[in-house]
């Protein structure tokens, strides 16, 4: 039985200088396996302000995925695809998440804006994405999952040294 897998792609470095008009993360991951992609759920928060979400194949076709140009933490939604979208194995899944910390953005709750971090109060900011997928073959959801944890930790690992080079 196939099983819908959770592909998530995050930043945990988020520093966002008061006064940034166009603060930028990235994440991204080469799929291990082929799947099909479900549905695509972003998240960020006050100061999120693009999305862009791209698929690069590796014959060089790139596909959007989505793309956010004015985000809106009240809109907050989930998308699925009518028709599954199928990207192979190898396919680099890129998300770019770009933030307003000026007086320029209305949905700034600090006025004058402060300087902002990642973290999960209503005063941080958070980027994730979650693909849901279902990988085509049996037996390659225990490959994705074994991988994704090595991606989560990595992840991890990069969040708590931007921690400790903010406050060693």
């Amino acid at each position: 039985v196939l099983t819908p897998v959770g592909v998530v792609l995050t930043s945990k470095t988020i520093d966002i200088p008061a006064g940034e008009p166009a603060y930028v993360v990235e994440d991204r991951y080469r799929l291990p396996v082929a799947v099909d992609v479900l549905g695509i759920y972003p998240y960020m928060q006050f100061l999120g302000e693009k999305l862009d979400v791209t698929a690069d194949l590796q014959d060089g076709t790139e596909l959007e995925l989505l793309s956010i140009e004015d985000w809106d933490l009240n809109w907050l939604n989930g998308y699925r695809y009518k028709v599954p979208l199928h990207l192979p194995e190898g396919t680099m899944v890129s998300a770019r998440f770009t933030y307003n910390n000026s007086t320029t953005n209305p949905r700034n709750t600090s006025n004058p804006p402060v300087a902002v971090r990642y973290g999960t109060t209503a005063r941080d900011e958070m980027a994730e994405l979650f693909l849901q997928v279902l990988p085509i073959l049996s037996g390659d959801s225990e490959v994705l999952i074994s991988n994704l944890a090595l991606k989560q930790t990595r992840n991890d690992i990069l969040g708590f040294q931007a921690q400790l080079r903010r406050d060693p």
